[in-house]
């Protein structure tokens, strides 16, 4: 006989940490938001940071991809790979924003840069300035609220966890005006530029899904995808220019933006060189 849940949805029979923590930990976040609905305690539990930190452990150990094709086919159903599923995501899936796979993106997605990927959601950021947040257990597709004005033709996003709350944050930089010219001499190069960056919550919050400026970044930030770490976002950023044509010389350094007191520090790039070429790139090894 199936023990009955009390009214407040915990069993007489089955401790609460057996019931969570042995049992529901198993099943697929489907399953656990429609839970959600069983009572006050059970929400509470499912959406804790322990509880979610625990699900996610257990569910890497099993792979899982997501392709996201760089040109639109109406169908995809065509371009087969050998055990991977393609999904289309239909208007109604979505309970958590408007759904922009309909009338606004007839042709599909605009073309991306790298996606990013934290606890298995995955923001693909846009060219044309657009994102979009994908979260394949449940397969909810949403657009995020567009940011401030970019002045520049590209620019870079960062996601990831804030540890300090248990929220995840997407950031971005953007120009609000920038401009290189040639010094009277016609020695060196002027740059000069107004850089603004700007974070946004993702959580049902009254403060969420909005952008929120923060304070300015010491220095111009390149288009270059960012390393995220829990906490942490490392971008790439323009120090100086110096001569012009093909003997100008760019100096960058490392800007580490902390998610817990909103401020940039400053770093030097590796001591290999002071600048990073077009085919160099920032990258994460094991989470350092």
């Amino acid at each position: 006989m199936t023990p009955v849940p009390d009214s407040d949805g915990s069993s007489n029979h089955i401790p609460d940490d057996i019931i969570f923590f042995q049992i529901l930990v198993l099943l697929p976040v489907k399953c656990l938001v429609r839970f959600q609905s069983v009572c006050k305690s059970w929400r509470a539990t499912i959406l804790n940071t322990q509880f979610i930190r625990y699900h996610l452990e257990h569910f890497r150990t099993r792979l899982s991809m997501v392709v996201m094709p760089r040109r639109y086919e109406e169908d995809h159903k065509k371009f087969g790979l050998e055990g991977v599923t393609f999904y289309s995501f239909q208007p109604g899936q979505s309970k958590v924003a408007e759904l922009i796979l309909d009338k606004r993106c007839p042709r599909g997605m605009p073309v991306f840069s790298m996606p990013l990927y934290c606890d298995g959601l995955i923001l693909i950021p846009c060219t044309t300035g657009r994102m979009f947040l994908c979260n394949p257990a449940t397969r909810e597709f949403v657009e995020l609220p567009r940011g401030s004005r970019n002045v520049a033709g590209d620019h870079r996003v960062a996601f990831g966890l804030d540890p300090c709350t248990g929220k995840y944050k997407v950031a971005r930089h953007f120009f609000r005006s920038y401009s290189e010219t040639l010094q009277a001499d016609g020695e060196g190069t002027v740059l000069e530029y107004s850089a603004g960056h700007e974070i946004l919550t993702i959580d049902d919050g009254l403060d969420a899904w909005k952008w929120k400026a923060t304070i300015d970044p010491p220095y111009a930030i390149n288009a270059r995808t960012p390393i995220c770490l829990p906490g942490f976002f490392y971008w790439s950023a323009l120090r100086s220019i110096t001569g012009h044509g093909i003997n100008k010389v760019s100096s960058h350094v490392i800007l580490r933006f902390s998610l817990h007191d909103e401020t940039f520090t400053v770093h030097p790039n590796p001591p290999c060189r002071s600048f990073l070429s077009n085919n160099d790139t920032l990258c994460e090894l094991g989470g350092l």
